[in-house]
């Protein structure tokens, strides 16, 4: 902790040649530096006598034990006396309190990580903070440190032993590490990161789901299932519009502010497009399709109105939502000709129930014109 205040210090270092060595010569602390390592001194030893009680559930999603397990810590946990140990110490609540503000204003001033950088390092595990170094190590230390004596603090607050901790300014609350202002998702669509997909693309079966990451790998497009995720219905007489509404519906957080209409997206818009063969109740027809879509479109906008969105503008949601039948009766007759099935049902099927090629091609031929006419 004190190599953060004793940089200026450091950096005015002299050093003259005394024979074979060279003797360094440090300048005079001056009087603000001795009161802070006096008082970094002070927290240090807090934190050493406090560290086994709070480190361990420093995170509020984890508990990270590294030596013993959890049984024999919540033993040590439910015997922890916090007011003999603020007495031990001679370290009362209001004093941890500021200290851990002291820290905080610190290590919002040596990171060297935007704060929307620092929000996701502080939601990982402890363990995975190692791999910071320099600056943004120690102002992670920090940060450990003031949530320790933060809970502390308020530890002895919520048994009694002493007033609630005051309220510390915003900027020192949103650097602990047990502030989460925002969702996880939140954070990371901040950061364009968001691991939600920007299309689900719904495919009628197994065919289609083969195909389609074929197809865009030979239009080289990237392997990036955060933009693109398929989704194989394995048929369409599922009830698949709860299914459909639940991909493409917006999670929302908190309204704008005054004067912007609107709410925040804890999500990325995500658009569904359903490519499906022209059968079945749902997409045999033009007026199906559009039935279908219509009570897709109703559900999204119902669970909008249950996040307590009022008055969903239909309109801004529109493109949300697509179905395509294919040309024909199925993927299968769209895209291949009757000799290209042939081909593939031979090399799947050596013996084809005894059938010749030429048998199997006049075959699908029949099939496919029959298709047709049972469309028209």
């Amino acid at each position: 902790m004190f190599l953060a205040l004793a940089g200026p210090l450091l950096s005015r270092v002299t050093h003259r040649r005394n024979g074979m060595h060279f003797l360094a010569r440090l300048p005079e602390p001056d009087h603000g530096l001795v009161i802070g390592a006096s008082r970094l001194r002070c927290i240090a030893i807090a934190v050493t006598a406090l560290e086994a009680r709070y480190l361990p559930a420093l995170d509020p999603e984890w508990l990270q034990l590294t030596r013993g397990d959890q049984e024999q810590w919540e033993r040590y946990r439910a015997g922890f006396d916090a007011a003999a140990m603020s007495d031990r110490l001679g370290y009362p609540a209001g004093q941890a309190g500021k200290d851990a503000e002291f820290l905080l204003r610190h290590a919002r001033s040596l990171d060297p990580l935007p704060d929307s950088w620092m929000r996701l390092i502080c939601r990982a595990p402890r363990r995975t903070r190692d791999d910071l170094t320099g600056a943004a190590l120690l102002a992670m230390d920090y940060r450990e440190a003031a949530e320790i004596l933060l809970l502390f603090g308020e530890d002895l607050a919520s048994h009694g032993q002493a007033a609630p901790l005051p309220a510390m300014d915003g900027q020192a609350e949103r650097a602990r590490l047990s502030c989460r202002e925002r969702s996880l998702d939140e954070d990371l669509v901040k950061l364009g990161l968001s691991p939600h997909p920007r299309v689900v693309l719904a495919v009628k079966g197994d065919t289609e789901y083969t195909h389609v990451p074929l197809v865009w790998k030979a239009l080289d497009y990237p392997d990036a299932p955060e933009l693109v995720r398929l989704l194989n219905l394995r048929g369409v007489d599922h009830d698949l519009e709860k299914l459909a509404a639940l991909a493409a519906t917006p999670l929302v957080g908190e309204r704008l502010p005054t004067g912007r209409p609107g709410w925040r997206l804890i999500k990325p818009p995500t658009r569904l497009m359903i490519a499906v063969d022209p059968d079945g109740p749902r997409f045999g027809t033009p007026a199906a399709v559009a039935k279908t879509r219509s009570t897709i479109m109703k559900d999204v906008l119902d669970s909008l109105r249950d996040q307590g969105v009022t008055n969903p503008n239909p309109p801004e949601l529109d493109a949300l939502i697509e179905i395509r039948t294919w040309p024909q009766s199925c993927y299968e007759y769209t895209y291949f000709t009757d000799d290209e099935l042939a081909d593939a049902i031979i090399t799947v099927h050596h013996t084809i129930n005894g059938w010749s090629r030429d048998e199997l091609v006049g075959a699908l031929a029949h099939w496919r014109t029959g298709a047709s006419r049972e469309r028209t």
